[in-house]
């Protein structure tokens, strides 16, 4: 995820009218990871495990079949203090916003206050390649809040140079705060069988040797492990 910083600094040409969020894109970017990175303080509220296992004896020989169930409540996750990234107040999610325009009259650049601020990682809210709403991807039809940009005295802004697409900006330019990130925590559950068959002869009375053979499997879920193994021991007792 990327993000935009937004500021009160302005350009010239700049937004007017009502797309004038007053703030403009920064020319710079940061990942939003690098902005939500901070102290947190985690608990887990329940964490419990039941093991269960049948044993049968006969003569040297010993078997055992179990089961064992493991799971655990998500974690609850929150800030021990808001991250620094944050606290100014002037980054906002980017997506795939376009953040510069071009005034229609003579292509100088104007910064825009795009904002997407319901992208995700997987795609931005501008509808690649189809848009929506009868505009273009590149004009910004999916920012938050959109607004046909101008400057000027009503001058268009275009989303490309020497085309006729009019672009879009957000008015009002929501930015991020702690309160906009999900601390998701993750619960996790396991299931485990498994067995095994050992040998040891009676009939020796100085030494006692002992060979087992076992076995497990552990399915996982959520955030939990699915795994095997198998097992071979030998020992000998005197």
């Amino acid at each position: 995820m990327l993000a935009q910083k937004l500021g009160t600094m302005r350009q010239d040409p700049s937004l007017s009218g009502a797309s004038n969020a007053g703030v403009e894109f920064q020319n710079e970017y940061c990942p939003v990871a690098n902005l939500t990175y901070g102290s947190t303080d985690v608990s887990i509220g329940v964490e419990s495990e039941v093991l269960a296992r049948l044993v049968g004896f006969f003569r040297g020989w010993q078997c055992a079949i179990g089961y064992n169930f493991w799971g655990r409540s998500a974690e609850k996750i929150r800030y021990a203090r808001t991250p620094c990234g944050l606290c100014d107040g002037l980054w906002a999610l980017k997506g795939d916003a376009q953040v510069i325009g071009f005034r229609s009259t003579d292509t100088a650049a104007v910064r825009l206050a795009a904002v997407e601020q319901n992208a995700d990682i997987h795609q931005g809210t501008n509808n690649f390649p189809t848009g929506s709403n009868g505009f273009e991807p590149i004009q910004n039809p999916g920012v938050v809040n959109p607004v046909l940009a101008t400057t000027g005295a009503g001058v268009e802004v275009v989303a490309e140079p020497f085309l006729p697409e009019v672009t879009h900006t957000s008015n009002p330019a929501p930015t991020l705060t702690a309160c906009d990130i999900d601390r998701q925590g993750m619960h996790a559950i396991s299931n485990s069988v498994f067995a095994s068959i050992a040998y040891a002869p009676t009939s020796c009375v100085c030494l006692a040797p002992l060979v087992e053979i076992g076995g497990q499997a552990e399915f996982g879920r959520a955030c939990a492990l699915s795994t095997w193994g198998v097992w071979l021991s030998v020992g000998l007792g005197f």
